[in-house]
């Protein structure tokens, strides 16, 4: 299949008063604790990360019911209007006895957050293991590649992943200006955005993926790569930890399994424990290849 073109923008222009404002780290405490204290709406069109954090809490809670089919156009604007507001010769990485016991202590997650140096062998290595579904297992296999060509994450498809692929569909975010050649690959659809701030776009399309997959034998596995060069592109926190926020619930109510890459070295500390704390399964790594679980 050809590639597909999908351009849209989506621009924002945020202002925050003195009285509204809350740091990274407030909302981050607020998040953990589960706080379900309203937060006081502002008459000004952007509210602080604290407060949208208790309102799309309140706003899921209200919507745990939700078995409409993702698929839908309509569902899925509104439930994505929230981000607005209204991606041989090599060897397969492989894994140690350590890594494989905390991997089989996470088998039933559904969203995972692998933290760490980005470009890494044991990155590379994590994230071949958490696209085998279950050995020998086929997958259907969702990538959101922010920065990263298609080709270059495909070729490292063709080369590390050892269970058997039946399906991949691509959400291409493109940031930069260079054209991407990847028709040795025509058979797979790839959707481009050209715009990296139109998350809510971003959002519809991956959930489409996800979504059309429902009925598959196999297990769908989605990659998204990265959070941080999802965050510097977009230049907007808010919207993206409201993106984010949505997107978990996504893979949930579709019954796929996700991870996430992320490299807390690019960014603030207040950043990196505000995103942290979306999830409840957080594998840290290091370039040495050592791995807990937070």
């Amino acid at each position: 299949m050809a590639p597909d073109g999908d351009e849209e923008s989506d621009e924002s222009n945020d202002s925050k008063d003195e009285s509204g404002r809350s740091s990274f780290s407030h909302l981050a405490d607020r998040v953990r604790n589960s706080s379900t204290e309203n937060a006081q709406e502002s008459d000004r069109q952007e509210r602080s990360l604290a407060s949208l954090a208790d309102s799309v809490r309140q706003k899921s809670a209200a919507n745990t019911q939700d078995t409409a089919d993702p698929s839908v156009d309509n569902t899925e604007s509104e439930e994505w209007d929230v981000v607005d507001g209204g991606d041989t010769n090599a060897t397969a990485p492989t894994t140690d006895a350590k890594t494989e016991a905390v991997l089989e202590l996470i088998d039933g997650a559904s969203n995972v957050l692998i933290k760490g140096p980005a470009n890494c062998a044991t990155e590379e290595s994590l994230c071949s293991r958490l696209m085998a579904a279950r050995p020998e297992e086929k997958v259907d296999l969702v990538l959101l590649l922010v920065n990263e060509s298609p080709s270059e994450r495909l070729s490292f498809l063709q080369n590390y992943i050892t269970n058997p692929i039946s399906d991949i569909s691509v959400i291409y975010v493109q940031t930069y200006d260079r054209q991407d050649k990847h028709e040795e690959f025509s058979d797979i659809s790839i959707k481009r955005i050209s715009d990296p701030t139109d998350l809510r776009r971003i959002g519809i399309l991956t959930s489409k993926a996800m979504g059309a997959r429902q009925d598959s034998p196999n297990q769908t596995v989605l990659c998204v790569h990265s959070i941080s060069d999802l965050i510097n592109a977009a230049k907007d926190n808010q919207r993206v930890f409201r993106f984010l926020h949505v997107l978990l619930g996504r893979v949930d109510s579709t019954g796929a399994r996700a991870h996430y890459h992320f490299d807390p070295d690019r960014h603030a500390n207040e950043i990196v424990q505000t995103f942290v704390s979306l999830f409840d399964t957080v594998l840290d790594f290091d370039e040495q290849g050592s791995l807990s679980l937070e």
